[in-house]
């Protein structure tokens, strides 16, 4: 039996003016984990 992990990693990060994000995907990821990830991804950058 195998495990399969699949998620996302979301980061930000601030030089002066410019604003990067940075999003990493790990494995297969469903309509339904994107769902889920939007409003993450929109609360990351209205904090920045």
């Amino acid at each position: 039996m195998t495990n399969s992990f699949h998620g996302i990693s979301i980061g930000t990060e601030r030089f002066g003016d410019d604003i990067y994000l940075t999003l990493k995907p790990t494995g297969k990821l469903t309509h339904e984990d994107y769902v889920v990830i939007t409003p993450i991804i929109e609360s990351a950058l209205k904090a920045v």
